[in-house]
């Protein structure tokens, strides 16, 4: 606990136990890096939980998957969690919090909203106001892959008698 540093190794320490394949080793890892983190460090616990959440789908551990993931979207909602979290749902055959999960994804909101109140900051720094831009427009493109694929994968299944009420309840 005494080096500032020790969750940010604990965290690259599971990175490369996940890419060796080697799940249970970075689920440990992670597990440590989060006992580690300074409580303000919101966004790099979603990011960690997230990872948990990976590994543990990764096992063919749904439920264990579903519980980070879950955390994660609790403490700080986007796309990509949610619809793995979605995935999750699905795999399980469990149709409610499949509507739950998809409503939720269709309510995160979205970072163009943010580019109006962004944009009168930035008054006279061109440069930054067009990153800023490109940087909004690639997560709106993101979020709408999750959101039409997350659409495509659930409605067939949401009502066994009649697949054409699956594809209404979408939309």
């Amino acid at each position: 606990r005494g080096n500032p540093f020790t969750g940010r190794l604990r965290v690259n320490m599971g990175n490369i136990y996940y890419v060796q394949q080697k799940y249970p080793s970075a689920i440990k890892m992670y597990k440590m890096a989060l006992d580690q983190m300074r409580k303000d460090d919101r966004s790099i616990a979603h990011k960690i939980r997230r990872n948990i959440g990976n590994a543990f789908f990764r096992l063919g551990k749904i439920r264990d998957a579903v519980k980070n993931y879950g955390e994660a979207m609790d403490a700080d909602p986007d796309f990509q969690t949610g619809f793995n979290l979605l995935v999750c749902h699905l795999a399980l055959g469990d149709v409610e919090s499949i509507k739950k999960d998809f409503k939720t994804l269709v309510e995160i909101p979205s970072d163009k909203d943010a580019l109006a109140s962004k944009e009168d900051i930035l008054i006279g720094e061109a440069n930054v106001s067009r990153e800023l831009k490109h940087e909004l427009d690639t997560r709106s493109k993101e979020a709408n892959h999750f959101l039409l694929t997350a659409a495509r994968l659930i409605a067939p299944m949401l009502d066994n008698k009649d697949w054409a009420s699956g594809y209404d309840w979408v939309c």
